[in-house]
């Protein structure tokens, strides 16, 4: 006996709202400006490019596989991979 597994209705995303702050950064694409009163937060003078953050990322599983199968056979581990 097979029992019939009852799909669910796709949801959609939320509606994002638009930002004021992002409408302006868009209008302003391309224009240069010569004022430099703003660092941005990878400028700042303490930042390093030796250190190293880590980030948990969710990738397909397609993609995972040939990552794993590429690190068992070389000497390179997931996290160097990707």
């Amino acid at each position: 006996m097979v029992v019939e597994k009852k799909k669910t209705p796709l949801r959609s995303t939320p509606a994002l709202k638009k930002d004021a702050d992002l409408d302006k950064f868009a209008a302003g694409a391309g224009k240069y400006s010569s004022q430099k009163d703003q660092t941005y937060p990878w400028e700042e003078p303490h930042i390093r490019e030796d250190v190293k953050k880590t980030l948990p990322l969710r990738i397909s599983e397609p993609l995972y596989l040939k990552l794993k199968y590429i690190a068992e056979r070389t000497p390179y581990s997931m996290n160097i991979l990707f």
